[in-house]
């Protein structure tokens, strides 16, 4: 059987080739078939006048027509009288209704391109508007009063209907209202589309202030865009729009009055002072790094990574002559000012520049992993592979910059420094060298405020008077505070110092802490890393981690050493506490979570790290890690920690105890291993195949 096929009205024989049949099935269908909009539609779309006189008067004749369905009808055949009469009656139960008036407003329901404009000044329908039934004009208009932007024609056409009926009485009915939330939605989505379209153009020209610099200019335009909740609002926010790049190149303010908006320009003010700070060197290397040597163009972000890398790489070459002590990391990219500018050159320029934003489109597991095989492509042989680590910590500084510019509010941070015999290194510029790392981050949020309180555990007080004469240096920095404070203590090795210094700064305020040491391994400007890590819900402590797979700069390519990978998981097996690097001299903590930990946490030795993070994990707060890039460079045997692992894991077991976790009901191979061999570092050093126990993974 051969399947029939029913074909759409408008591509009915009607519209090219009528016949008798053909005709009087449309007629049928006028007269008889349900008034759907589809219907309707295509039986008014055949183009055949003798048949579309025909449809139009079976319709015209009848009785059952919604009002919607008569308002496409009129608009189809405004002249045929019937179904204006009927929809008039709908809209005016008294009868004395305006057929111009009625067809007013079926063209308004359906087509308002197709209004009769010289009706709507008229007096008549002034008149016609202060009298329509509201309930049922509402119900005909409903479509297009629910449209998210009302076209022109029908923008205009509801003023005009409104304002007649305001001129005559008060417009109160649920139709006056609709009317309003309408024209109010559209006047508001118009101007914030003329805002958002203009947010580009205004980013380009605030970049060229700033040099290239354009994440805090996008925050901002953000900000401005939200506060356009009305038309006037909008109005307002678009002027400012096109007033920021002026003011920018005069150096005149923006008097901004939404607050949050104005912390968000005070930003973009500051990345144009961090431009005019950046090392000149950064252009020509962008320049340079344009295309590969066989002259293919690099996208925006490879270029700046490869400019960065080319910077930092000329530098250590600099640095580094022939025949001279390599410098360490730290003395390269950290102590020495030259180098760290070049840090922070390149970071900002990673964190959102003109034409590219690596940070929002990859890891830095990703980043880093492109700069190794960049090294490794280009061949280059440079002492102590410094440039990789200076663009390792450039990528970690841009990320916390990146998010500490886009945080919300800004912190106010506590940071405890311990000291403990450490005035040589004081003498040296550490104390100058933090500080300057420390503002170039907070330059990212003008609102955020650091206190640096260095806590100084000897007797005799010789680090605390080295760290007193190299004050004058920070008397500039108005967003940090130093305080230094002597606290003896023969009982304490650095445990007691972090937390004595974490509870004065607990009292005095600050919403986040953290403590570092006094070296430079763990450059502050990756605090902003910790930062974020605090933001996520449940979360009491971050550690800057050395040993994440986006991780830098810390242990040779082997990994950590067996000893320290020993002591970590004896730490895990004893405290329940399963994170990669507990001893990591680089932590932050919310206050709240610190003050509900305060007083479980009494370890003042070496160990004291896992005792603060075993009570944090008690009291139902979650530790998060991230990865650091630390300068540092790690001589293989190198004598330190490891040399106190022994004591350390004694006063773990202790910990263990007083906090009520019991190993022995788990399995503990590695304290097993620690116990059979003596010490931890004979266990570390017995060859896997003499170990009643197996080898552990080095991570």
């Amino acid at each position: 059987m051969t399947p029939r096929t029913f074909l759409q009205l408008t591509d009915s024989p009607l519209t090219h080739r009528p016949t008798s049949p053909d005709s009087d099935l449309a007629v049928l269908l006028a007269a008889t078939a349900d008034p759907a909009p589809g219907t309707l539609d295509a039986l008014l779309s055949i183009t055949h006048q003798a048949t579309a006189d025909r449809i139009a008067a079976a319709l015209d004749a009848r009785t059952d027509l919604t009002p919607t369905a008569l308002a496409r009808f009129i608009v189809a055949r405004p002249e045929l009288k019937s179904a204006v009469t009927r929809l008039k009656d709908h809209l005016f139960s008294t009868g004395d209704g305006c057929h111009r008036f009625t067809r007013a407003m079926a063209a308004l329901a359906v087509n308002p391109a197709t209004i009769d404009h010289s009706v709507l000044g008229s007096a008549k329908f002034a008149t016609m508007a202060a009298t329509v039934d509201t309930n049922a004009l509402h119900g005909l208009l409903a479509p297009t009063l629910d449209q998210p932007l009302l076209p022109g024609p029908a923008d205009a056409a509801l003023a005009i209907l409104l304002g007649a009926r305001r001129a005559a009485g008060p417009a109160t009915t649920s139709l006056d209202l609709a009317i309003d939330e309408a024209l109010h939605r559209t006047r508001q989505g118009r101007t914030g589309t003329e805002l958002t379209a203009l947010k580009t153009k205004t980013i380009t020209a605030i970049a060229a202030h700033t040099g290239g610099l354009t994440q805090a200019a996008e925050l901002w335009y953000d900000a401005l865009t939200a506060t356009a909740t009305t038309p006037e609002l909008a109005g307002e926010a678009l002027a400012y729009a096109y007033a920021a790049a002026p003011a920018l190149a005069t150096g005149t303010d923006l008097d901004i009055p939404w607050p949050a908006v104005r912390t968000r320009w005070r930003q973009v003010q500051s990345a144009q002072s961090t431009a005019t700070a950046h090392s000149p060197r950064w252009a020509p290397a962008w320049q340079a790094a344009a295309t590969t040597a066989e002259g293919a163009a690099w996208d925006g972000v490879q270029r700046a990574l490869i400019a960065g890398y080319d910077l930092l790489a000329t530098h250590a070459r600099t640095r580094c002559p022939k025949d001279t002590p390599i410098p360490s990391p730290d003395t390269c990219w950290a102590l020495e000012t030259t180098g760290r500018t070049l840090i922070h050159t390149v970071a900002d320029h990673l964190t959102g520049s003109h034409g590219h934003t690596p940070l929002a489109h990859f890891d830095d597991t990703v980043l880093l992993s492109f700069v190794r095989e960049l090294a490794k492509a280009r061949r280059d042989r440079i002492p102590g592979a410094l440039h990789l680590h200076g663009l390792a910590a450039a990528i970690k500084a841009a990320r916390s910059k990146h998010h500490l510019t886009a945080a919300p509010t800004p912190p106010r941070i506590g940071i405890v420094i311990p000291m403990h015999s450490e005035a040589n290194r004081l003498a040296t510029g550490a104390l100058e060298a933090k500080t300057a790392q420390l503002a170039w981050l907070l330059d990212a949020h003008p609102d955020a405020r650091a206190e640096l309180l260095l806590v100084d555990e000897d007797p005799d007080g010789a680090s605390s008077t080295a760290a007193t004469a190299h004050l004058t240096a920070a008397d500039s920095l108005t967003q940090i505070r130093i305080t230094i404070t002597r606290r003896p203590d023969a009982a304490s090795r650095k445990g007691g110092a972090v937390l004595w210094g974490l509870g004065q700064l607990a009292d005095a305020g600050h919403t986040h802490l953290a403590y570092t040491d006094c070296d430079l391994t763990y450059p502050l400007e990756q605090l902003g890393l910790l930062l974020h890590e605090l933001t996520r819900p449940g979360t009491g402590a971050a550690i800057g981690s050395r040993r994440l797979p986006d991780s830098a700069g810390y242990y040779p390519p082997g990994g950590p050493p067996e000893t320290a990978n020993l002591y970590r998981r004896a730490v895990t097996e004893l405290l329940a506490l399963d994170v990669t690097d507990p001893q990591a001299g680089f932590k932050a903590l919310t206050t709240t979570a610190f003050q509900t930990t305060r007083a479980r946490t009494r370890d003042t030795g070496l160990s004291f790290d896992t005792d603060l993070l075993t009570a944090l994990q008690l009291t139902g707060h979650a530790i998060a890690e991230t990865g650091i890039a630390a300068l540092h460079r790690y001589i293989d045997g190198q004598v330190g920690t490891p040399r106190d692992y022994d004591l350390m894991l004694t006063a773990v077991r202790e910990q263990a105890a007083r906090h009520g976790l019991n190993p022995n009901a788990r399995p503990t191979p590695a304290l097993d291993r620690i116990t059979a061999a003596g010490s931890l570092a004979n266990a570390a050093a017995i060859p896997a195949t003499d170990l009643p126990f197996p080898r552990l993974p080095a991570n």
